[in-house]
């Protein structure tokens, strides 16, 4: 099969993703297209290119955190230094980071766990200045430097590293040579759901080439991908396209046929990924636990641990009244322009639940009309707004909000007053949802209840309208944000707490 290429589209198109057509050739006779020869090829060098641009990213974020260190340093430091004498630790700082980067897998840069990634950062800038403290008390005729400026150099690096590497995939998530090829089993439900999810989370670095299933209903295409029917095709995909990842995701087959599948590609695939179910165990924080000859897996509940209550309250207290402080004058503001905009209250209270079942009034700025209409009485006017509401709990273009309350919306700034709710010790900075009385939580009750309810939170820094539209989605991040919590996790949703304010993507 031959397929002519347009000169100005060659490059993208050549390793863009291969058709249903061309995978059938592959899979059938075992003759190989053109197309995916090329695809083959350049699998093999994607790591490499995708490795140098990630490393010339934290080239330039360690560079950053050096520059503006000694900077700082010069414009606020009680003594003069010697500004070019620092610098030229540069190359150095850059090759302790890569050698660490290199040893704990940080290139090429995907796939990322985000949270992960966050920790992973912290630990390796730790360790990078941790040497440096080292070899300048060892060789302090040698390296005379001011460490107050090392101190600042480790302070802003995590944080320009990982701004520089989010930027990174925001800008190649979509690009034809980022993300490790990936095949999945399976084009059922849950398979369509991993390919949905994936498609919709493209800086993940995850990047569904094909899938296969044993069912002809399920064949053709989704979404753009090729399926193919027949998983004895799956040794035949891989190694004609160079896939390293493959992603189970045929919850229905049976536990001894789940391990044959690993087993049996476990000497061509070096990732294999088997979802268990889409809102299940898979949601939980499991680690393997060995009891002898048999392998268990604990399920831990992390923010329910009263050690772990205990940090995040002095975290809560500490960065509420910094922040509140700092906010002081733009609440101000907000509430003058809330009183100018429409007749009303300045502050909204609404009944929400807290931790142990307890109700509070949350409070908010009013960012609707006070003499609107009541909630039950728009949605019985109208049976596209009632089924809105019933699915995502929630109006997208609610025609009660006022005009500056479109505003507070979208940046997320009518939430601002409930610092006065975490110091109470009714909320937390971070958590699950506060979910009114009449929500329908649909079991998950029985573990959101237990946690204070956050000013923010991982749905809320979640592309929503993608992988978890519906409220059930909503219920099933914040249970997993109570499985799966550290102060990591925390740091990550506060990091993009502040992009979601400032490119104005609150819902």
């Amino acid at each position: 099969m031959s397929i002519n290429f347009m000169t100005s589209e060659m490059t993208e198109r050549v390793f863009e993703t291969p058709t249903l057509e061309q995978l059938n050739d592959l899979s059938g006779d075992g003759s190989t297209d053109r197309h995916l020869l090329r695809f083959r090829r350049f699998n093999r060098r994607r790591v490499v290119i995708s490795s140098v641009i990630t490393l010339t990213s934290d080239t330039f974020a360690l560079s950053a955190a050096l520059f503006v260190a000694v900077g700082l340093f010069r414009m606020i430091g009680p003594v003069e230094i010697d500004a070019v004498r620092h610098l030229t630790t540069l190359p150095l700082i850059i090759g302790i980071f890569f050698v660490i980067g290199m040893w704990r897998g940080f290139y090429p840069g995907y796939p990322v766990a985000v949270v992960a990634e966050f920790r992973q950062i912290f630990y390796a800038n730790a360790a990078l200045f941790a040497t440096l403290a080292v070899g300048t008390f060892l060789f302090r005729e040698h390296f005379n430097y001011s460490r107050a400026v090392f101190l600042l150099s480790w302070i802003f690096s995590a944080p320009f590293v990982l701004a520089g590497r989010a930027l990174l995939r925001t800008l190649l998530g979509k690009m034809w040579f980022w993300g490790a090829p990936t095949l999945v089993m399976g084009a059922g439900e849950i398979g369509r759901y991993v390919i949905n999810s994936l498609q919709s989370n493209s800086q993940l670095g995850i990047r569904v080439v094909a899938a296969v299933d044993d069912r002809p209903e399920n064949c053709g295409y989704y979404q753009g991908t090729p399926v193919l029917c027949g998983l004895q095709y799956t040794r035949a995909l891989a190694e004609g396209l160079g896939i390293k990842h493959i992603i189970v995701a045929m919850p229905e087959l049976p536990a001894e046929t789940l391990r044959q599948i690993a087993h049996d590609y476990g000497d061509i695939f070096e990732h294999i990924t088997i979802i268990h179910d889409k809102f299940g165990l898979s949601s939980l924080w499991v680690a393997p636990s060995n009891l002898g000859l048999i392998i268990g897996l604990d399920v831990q509940h992390q923010l329910l641990r009263r050690s772990s209550q205990i940090k995040k309250r002095v975290v809560d207290v500490a960065l509420s009244v910094f922040f509140g402080i700092i906010a002081l004058p733009l609440i101000a503001i907000i509430a003058l322009l809330v009183r100018l905009d429409s007749p009303g209250p300045i502050f909204f209270r609404h009944e929400r639940i807290g931790r142990n079942n307890r109700r509070f009034r949350m409070i908010k700025f009013r960012s609707m009309h006070h003499d609107s209409c009541g909630l039950r009485h728009l949605l019985d006017q109208s049976e596209e707004l009632r089924a809105e509401y019933e699915t995502y709990h929630k109006l997208l273009n609610d025609p009660r909000i006022t005009r500056i309350g479109h505003f507070l919306r979208k940046y997320s700034l009518d939430e601002l007053p409930q610092f006065w709710n975490i110091l109470k010790g009714e909320m937390s900075l971070i958590g699950p949802r506060a979910y009114e009385p009449g929500d329908k939580m649909q079991g998950y009750d029985e573990i959101i209840f237990k946690v204070a309810p956050g000013l923010t939170g991982l749905w809320q820094v979640t592309e929503r309208n993608d992988a978890f539209p519906t409220f059930v989605g909503r219920l099933h991040i914040d249970d997993y944000y109570i499985c799966n919590w550290t102060m990591f996790m925390d740091a990550f949703i506060v990091a993009r707490t502040f992009a979601v304010i400032l490119f104005g993507r609150g819902k």
